[in-house]
């Protein structure tokens, strides 16, 4: 066996710092998506000026701020794996199930942040442990141990970060909040920034020992095109569900998004869940407003498509994890202009 090349106290004491930074943003982060703004925080996001611009714009008193959280990230868009990735946009499931096993590898046994394992706060939490642990390690003077929590940083972005930071990101973009689309804007450039710099420094060398491969998701079904509903059968219940779920879909329609929806066309969306106020949307409009209301849902299609485009060009090493939405956003789009026709024909 090779002997390893030590790596300069120089060069160690960068890579420490490198980590060490990366684990506070991360915290900070999983503060931020995790639990409601507070005011003892305020000082955390002086480095980053846009972030701290749109705090000011925040509710003043905790409790207002509380109930502000609750309504972006508790209501409007629950930052869960499981909804964006899971084909039944469910929480649980084999994203969930994977993920709980990668903690386990990982070491990262107390979660700080209630929700469930796939709540995008205990997965930033999750990569601030394996950077504090990097930082630690590069201090000791192990460099082995460094690279093994490199390597789980690695397949922690690969498959249960990664893939749905481009829906995520954007849905809190269009949530029309400054607080939380800054966030968003910050975890984007966070994660692009550590993966797109992970070259060698996320490569162990060849005489190092790696840990085993952390299971990742079986088939990695996020990859999988969804198949498109037949509409010589389905009914509006399955077509709302398909334009419900972003693994299908390609985009997110959120509570928001359905109210805007049922007050355009005078039509109260009702109570339950989004599948089920779009369902009643479907069923009630008139059936000379529906080609109105489809065209309305092709531009909500349009327009999340070019948000994708625009993420493309501000982060491009993200663009293999963008494809494959635009590809379910095109295969949603030839869905609607079918529904169109079968309304035309009808």
């Amino acid at each position: 066996m090779a002997t390893e090349t030590q790596p300069s106290t120089g060069d160690a004491l960068d890579a420490a710092q490198l980590a060490d930074g990366r684990a506070r943003l991360y915290t900070l982060l999983a503060h931020l998506t995790g639990a409601p703004m507070t005011a003892d925080r305020a000082p955390l996001l002086a480095a980053w000026p846009p972030l701290q611009a749109a705090y000011a714009a925040l509710p003043t008193s905790d409790r207002a701020r509380a109930a502000h959280y609750e309504t972006i990230l508790g209501y409007q868009i629950p930052p869960f794996g499981g909804l964006f990735l899971n084909p039944d946009a469910m929480l649980g499931g084999p994203f969930t199930a994977a993920l709980a096993r990668f903690y386990a590898t990982a070491g990262y046994g107390t979660h700080p942040h209630s929700g469930g394992d796939d709540h995008l706060a205990n997965l930033l939490s999750c990569l601030a442990h394996l950077n504090a642990a990097e930082s630690e390690a590069w201090q000791d003077h192990a460099p082995p141990i460094a690279h093994k929590t490199q390597t789980l940083q690695r397949h922690l972005l690969e498959n249960f970060l990664l893939p749905w930071l481009p829906p995520l990101t954007h849905a809190l973009h269009q949530s029309r909040d400054d607080f939380y689309a800054a966030v968003g804007e910050l975890l984007g450039t966070a994660l692009t920034d550590h993966w797109a710099n992970h070259g060698e420094a996320l490569t162990p060398p060849a005489d190092v020992t790696a840990v085993p491969a952390p299971e990742t998701l079986p088939s990695i079904p996020w990859l999988l095109p969804p198949d498109l509903p037949d509409l010589s059968t389905a009914g509006t219940r399955t077509i709302a569900g398909f334009l419900c779920r972003p693994q299908q879909a390609g985009f997110y329609l959120s509570p928001v998004d359905l109210q805007r929806l049922g007050h355009h066309f005078g039509i109260a969306a009702g109570f339950g869940g989004r599948r089920r106020q779009l369902e009643t949307l479907l069923q009630t409009i008139p059936l000379a407003e529906l080609p109105a209301l489809l065209h309305q849902l092709a531009t909500h299609a349009q327009q999340w498509d070019d948000g994708y485009a625009t993420l493309a060009l501000q982060h491009s090493p993200l663009v293999p994890y963008i494809q494959p939405w635009r590809a379910r956003i095109q295969a949603t789009r030839t869905l609607i202009e079918n529904m169109l026709h079968q309304v035309a024909t009808t």
